[in-house]
């Protein structure tokens, strides 16, 4: 940079040398020299392209944009959406449990070992012979899992949890589709593409505090939740259908529950039961920047208890339990599978909507937002 600033400096230099010695007149010198210097007063020394230096490539040309005549916005009345979800999201559920209620059997891995004729294997197998009898078949085991030939194989039912989210059909037939074959899990024997949705464990921790006193009493309390279940569409055989309420602030889905009784049950404090129990599932659309859509989730209920309740207990309890809950939703709720199935569906009922009103369909989708109103849709028409 400073060799070419130089060398800038010496043809401007070179410049004002050849003008001012080689003129024939002292007017014509005078009026050379005085537009010489005027040049070099405005020339740049950064900006002073070199002879023979290749002129800058143009910018490039904008990106086409859309016409404005074609740009459409609409309102989707939040009536419309419920009647939808309910039908979208019927028979899928969500169970928080640590005690009883059903079982989810979940896929997995599981690592399987044979035997094999290596040195290492067959020493191992030759010193449990020399253990009593009735250790010799668990020596044996350790043999194999630790020193045999050993694979992972995917299993229908590795494992179950009482906490979990498993969806309706209607909800994974709107799901993208992903390849499945003998390596993945569950796995195809044969090459082929399944719905990417698929149900998965709620990891929800058991309430921990300990309430000791120091140089006193040892107080230490242990909460778990008991049958918390919410299902879309039913419940106790009924029709639970679910409630939708749009804000400037997203669209949500109120689902109700049921609980075990007592709904928390409790070693070293009293039980705890929740009235009115109702999980929220709420969407929203920022502005600006990725992801497109957010899912938030978060429970309603009150706390109480039946045997004179440790009142700055149960407001721990209930605030763990708030912040747990929605930790876990927005951590769950915002995997990228689930994402792409909300955009899925989100789309299909805009798309659907504007079929039935018989407005223009969508060839740029723009910007979706919320109002009291239901679903604001900006977009630009085929």
């Amino acid at each position: 940079m400073k060799i070419k600033e130089k060398m800038r400096g010496m043809i401007c230099s070179l410049a004002v040398a050849t003008v001012t010695g080689c003129s024939a007149s002292e007017p014509a010198m005078e009026a050379a020299t005085s537009a010489t210097h005027q040049e070099l007063r405005n020339c740049q020394v950064v900006d002073c392209p070199l002879p023979g230096d290749p002129p800058p490539p143009p910018p490039p040309p904008p990106p086409p944009q859309p016409d404005p005549k074609k740009f459409r916005t609409v309102v989707i009345p939040t009536v419309w959406v419920t009647d939808k979800v309910n039908a979208v999201l019927a028979a899928t559920v969500i169970q928080i449990s640590h005690t009883d209620g059903e079982e989810l059997p979940l896929p997995g891995f599981r690592r399987e070992c044979v035997a094999n004729s290596s040195p290492e294997y067959l020493e191992c197998l030759s010193e449990c012979n020399a253990l009593p009898p009735v250790q010799i078949g668990a020596c044996r085991t350790w043999c194999t899992n630790n020193l045999g030939t050993c694979t992972s194989q995917c299993h229908p039912v590795a494992s179950s949890t009482k906490s979990f989210v498993r969806w309706g059909p209607a909800a994974k037939l709107l799901s993208a589709d992903t390849p499945c074959n003998a390596t993945t899990c569950p796995a195809c024997a044969t090459p082929t593409n399944v719905k990417s949705l698929r149900d998965d464990e709620l990891a929800v921790p058991v309430y921990r505090r300990d309430m000791s006193v120091p140089f006193g009493p040892a107080w230490y309390i242990q909460c778990r939740y008991n049958r918390w279940r919410f299902e879309f569409g039913y419940m106790f055989g009924k029709q639970t259908p679910v409630q939708v309420t749009s804000s400037p602030s997203g669209i949500s889905f109120r689902m109700s529950g049921s609980s075990g009784s007592p709904s928390v049950v409790c070693e070293n404090a009293p039980d705890v039961y929740i009235d009115d129990l109702a999980f929220d599932l709420t969407f929203s659309f920022p502005w600006f920047g990725s992801p497109f859509i957010v899912a938030d989730g978060d429970f309603e209920g009150q706390l109480s208890s039946s045997a004179s309740p440790v009142v700055d207990f149960l407001f721990d309890l209930e605030s763990q339990v708030h912040d747990k809950v929605r930790e876990i939703a927005h951590a769950r709720l915002n995997r990228p599978e689930y994402v792409a199935l909300y955009l899925s569906i989100f789309r299909k009922l805009i798309d659907t909507y504007l079929s039935e009103e018989r407005l223009p369909p969508i060839a740029i989708l723009g910007q979706v937002q919320t109002g009291y109103d239901g679903l604001h849709v900006s977009y630009w028409m085929q």
